[in-house]
């Protein structure tokens, strides 16, 4: 676009815009080890990380993303509560047991309840705190950068893993 510069002296001026993505909104509830490192990680990513322990929080309009990381602590009434504000990606730091539980105990309707990712995460292999922060995280990353939701898979498929197995993964329950 050429503007006309009335100035006399005839001198041009360049712009050059680049537009820029605002920062995704992550709702983060807890104080658990797992979720202080997404405060931290997502942080350093450029995400705007809400971290709260109250489960009462208002979840922002704009929220792009909720994860509940509170070990057990006031789960269910965040989750509904993201669930009705269409948030687009919710997830529960859970394991697989554990959160087809909470999932079962969810008054939401079966559709919505499918949206919920827990375990929250990428499988990679995450073992500690940061490591499963970094899984949720690039899950959320994949889901931005898609466009559309990250495929859910049914927990019915999915084998219960053995008590032994779920101790090794404590940090992830």
């Amino acid at each position: 676009m050429t503007v006309a510069n009335p100035c006399l002296s005839g001198g041009t001026l360049e712009i050059f815009l680049q537009a820029t993505i605002p920062p995704a909104l992550v709702h983060v509830l807890g104080d658990s080890p797992i979720a202080r490192a997404l405060e931290r990680i997502g942080t350093a990513m450029g995400y705007e990380v809400d971290r709260t322990t109250d489960p009462a929080a208002p979840i922002a309009p704009d929220t792009g993303a909720v994860v509940v990381a509170s070990h057990g602590r006031a789960e269910q009434p965040l989750l509904a509560s993201a669930l009705a504000a269409d948030v687009p990606y919710v997830a529960l730091v859970a394991s697989r047991r554990r959160g087809a539980a909470v999932l079962a105990a969810l008054d939401r309707p079966p559709a919505e309840k499918a949206r919920v990712r827990t375990p929250a995460g990428l499988d990679i292999g995450a073992r500690t705190a940061p490591e499963i922060a970094v899984s949720i995280l690039a899950e959320l990353v994949a889901q931005r950068r898609a466009g559309a939701a990250v495929p859910v898979m049914d927990p019915a498929a999915v084998p219960v893993s053995t008590p032994a197995a779920e101790a090794e993964a404590c940090c992830h329950a």
